[in-house]
This record gives C-alpha cells, structure tokens and sequence, in this order.
C-alpha cells in the first residue's frame, strides 16, 4: 500500500497474521448514533489473542484489552443522555390520583 500500511482480512471472527510479523496494530470502527441519538451508556467490547502455532500470549492461552464507547460527552462526543424537556400535569379533586406526563429527549 501507499500509506506503508498492509491491511489484514477479518473474516467476522479471525484475524491471520503473516509470518514474522512482531506488531500489528488493530482499528475498530464505532457507529456514531448522532443523527437519531439514543443514550445506551458505556459499551465494552475487547479484543482477544489465542494462543495459535506457539504463539505464547498468557497462563490461559490468551491475551485481551478492552475498550469502552462513551455517549455521555466524556471524551468530547455530543452527549446523548436524556434531558427532561417536559413535564405536564393536571388538577384533581382530594383523595384522587394525579398524573404526570414526563417527555425525555434521546429515549
């Protein structure tokens, strides 16, 4: 490639490293809701290496990072949580029971 860069196939479970390669360095791409935002809170995913043809990764056979993907603007994203933007109620005789109707933006 131009960009100096070889670029591996992802078969939707494995990724299968050329030989001598010491390093890769792995990009996952993340869906931005912004268009029609929806708060999920923090998600994590991770990335895990098995143990294949030798390769010695840890105790278990493998070795994992994980990441999160935050929609609350902590990492300077729009925030996504929901915001109160109304709330109506109504008037009832004594003894009776009194509704609120409570609106969220990004539910």
């Amino acid at each position: 490639n131009q960009d100096g860069k070889v670029y591996l196939d992802f078969d939707g479970n494995n990724i299968e490293v050329p030989a001598y390669v010491q390093d890769i360095y792995v990009e996952v791409e993340t869906t931005d809701d912004s268009v029609d935002p929806v708060h999920e809170g923090s998600e994590r995913f991770q990335l895990v290496v098995r143990d294949v043809n030798n390769v010695t990764t840890d105790s278990n056979g493998k070795a994992k990072a994980a990441a999160f993907i935050t929609d609350s603007g902590e990492n300077g994203g729009d925030d996504d949580r929901p915001v109160i933007t109304e709330i109506t109620g109504g008037a009832v005789e004594e003894g009776e029971l009194v509704s609120f109707d409570v609106t969220l933006s990004n539910a």
